[in-house]
C-alpha cells in the first residue's frame, strides 16, 4: 500500500504473519519522522529516550513488541504529524514554529514534545484536536 505524506509517498508494508503490528506501527512512524526532517536523536526522546544504537536495533526486529508506554508513543506520534498536515496543511513548519497557545509558551510544539514525556505529546495532539473543534 502505498500513501502519500506531506514530503512525498509513505511506503507502508501490507500485513503479514511475519510482521507484527508493532513493527509496522514503528516503521510508519519512521516514515513520517523522516517526511518531517525529525532527526532520530529527536525521535528517541519521542519515544521515551531510547539510545540510538537501541533504535536502530528496535527498528529491524520483525516480531517487535512494543511495551505499552512505547506503543502510545509511537500512535500519538502518527496522530500528531497527521493531525497536523489536516489542521495546518504544512506539518513540518506548523510542528517547528512559534505557537502562542499556553501549552507552548512560545516555543514550538516540536520542543514541547521533546521535553519527553507522553504527556507532552497527549498535550500536542489535543491541542490539535481543538483547533477546529474535532474533538469527535
Amino acid at each position: 500500500m502505498s500513501r502519500v505524506g506531506p514530503g512525498g509517498p509513505l511506503t507502508k508494508s501490507p500485513p503479514s504473519s511475519t510482521r507484527s503490528q508493532h513493527a509496522e506501527a514503528l516503521e510508519y512512524f519512521v516514515q513520517l519522522a523522516a517526511v518531517l526532517d525529525i532527526t532520530v536523536s529527536q525521535q528517541t526522546v519521542l519515544l521515551g529516550g531510547l539510545s540510538v544504537s537501541g533504535y536502530r536495533a528496535l527498528k529491524s526486529k520483525t516480531d517487535l513488541v512494543m511495551k505499552r508506554d512505547m506503543a502510545d508513543r509511537v500512535a500519538y506520534g502518527i496522530r500528531i504529524f497527521q493531525r497536523a498536515g489536516e489542521v495546518n496543511g504544512d506539518p513540518a513548519r506548523w510542528l517547528r514554529g512559534e505557537q502562542r497557545a499556553p501549552i507552548f509558551q512560545g516555543k514550538s510544539p516540536l520542543d514541547h514534545m521533546l521535553r519527553g514525556g507522553i504527556s507532552d505529546l497527549i498535550e500536542t495532539y489535543d491541542h490539535l484536536r481543538s483547533l477546529d473543534g474535532g474533538w469527535a
